[in-house]
């Protein structure tokens, strides 16, 4: 059974008070170690630690024609007082989807290479930390973001050169080197496109981030029109909607994003030069996020994107359709061990 200790819509933590704390562990075999061995041995040491903090798993290896979300939802129809994604951003992303507004709680165990979603929520990437946590059973409400009514994100969606390169680098970073010449390709082929969007809120209050006031790149474009103006055309490379701070390769896309504040930040890069985009993505991928008055950031509940060609859009670097495209943000959809 599943209780809280405050209720749901409250700000304060809420705590699983199961005293079974039985659990649903998936865990993606492709995540972390490779060799069989290693991997048996893992899941092992793993379970052990998780009996030791007082957690009973049942361990499911994910498998490529049953969706981890779909287990996920049985387990939290079943009962079960968590479920535990172990695995980098992709697994954890996909068994969240099974989770969204439900009761069931997602654990997070990260085992991936980059784990931006975890690292968004300041988990520990060390086992026996990560289990504490768990064990602690404090759960945090997180938003979600939903692309054309279904597909849900956990990180950022991206529309432009982001949508096409995207997919390339997970390729590459799985070991098809021989994708670095199309991505190299396709970045320099690039050019930025015209592109309209249409926020829920004024432009004036949605606005968060330019240039130096006191500089030549200050924009002020998104304040002409009146002060109830809610829509936008611009050109740029690409415009990313993001939930968490970090995505993709590691990436410090958006600094200030909030995970539970009801909003996704929509950041604009406009009138970059290809080598400045490069250097930005370079810098960011180190952790040492520059500020550039080239982007632009509004925050919004609702976001509809189109554009005169057309171009692709990915949710989680999933290349899922071309514009029209609109982004919801459900306010606090999904529950996290925290």
């Amino acid at each position: 059974m599943f209780t809280s200790a405050h209720p749901a819509d409250a700000d304060h933590p809420a705590v699983v008070t199961s005293t079974n704390r039985r659990a649903c562990l998936l865990v993606n075999p492709a995540s972390g170690v490779h060799e069989p061995k290693d991997h048996n041995q893992e899941i092992a040491r793993i379970w052990t630690v998780l009996r030791q903090a007082g957690i009973w798993a049942e361990i499911v290896e994910t498998k490529e024609h049953e969706p981890p979300g779909d287990v996920a939802r049985r387990a939290a129809d079943e009962g079960f007082a968590m479920v535990i994604a172990g695995g980098g951003d992709g697994t954890v992303g996909a068994v969240a989807k099974g989770l969204v507004r439900t009761d069931c709680p997602l654990g997070i165990l990260p085992m991936g290479t980059y784990n931006n979603f975890a690292r968004s929520l300041r988990l520990p990437k060390d086992l026996r930390a990560a289990c504490r946590v768990l064990a602690r059973g404090r759960v945090r409400r997180v938003d979600v973001g939903e692309a054309n009514d279904g597909h849900y994100f956990f990180e950022a969606a991206g529309v432009g050169i982001d949508a096409e390169l995207f997919p390339l680098g997970e390729e590459i970073k799985s070991g098809r080197w021989s994708r670095l010449w199309h991505a190299a390709k396709l970045a320099y082929q690039a050019e930025p496109a015209r592109i309209h969007f249409e926020l829920d809120l004024p432009l004036s209050e949605a606005y968060q981030a330019g240039g130096d006031p006191g500089g030549e790149d200050y924009n002020t474009k998104p304040f002409t029109g009146g002060e109830q103006k809610r829509s936008l055309d611009f050109s740029a490379f690409m415009l990313i909607i993001a939930n968490t701070r970090y995505y993709g390769s590691g990436f410090t896309v958006a600094p200030n994003a909030i995970m539970d504040d009801g909003l996704m930040n929509v950041r604009i890069f406009r009138n970059f030069s290809k080598g400045e985009l490069l250097k930005h993505f370079w810098s960011i991928s180190r952790r040492r996020y520059c500020y550039s008055p080239k982007i632009d950031t509004f925050t919004a509940r609702e976001v509809n994107i189109t554009a005169k060609s057309e171009l692709p859009f990915h949710v989680d670097g999933y290349r899922v359709g071309k514009l029209p495209l609109r982004v919801r943000c459900l306010r606090r959809a999904l529950k996290v061990l925290a």
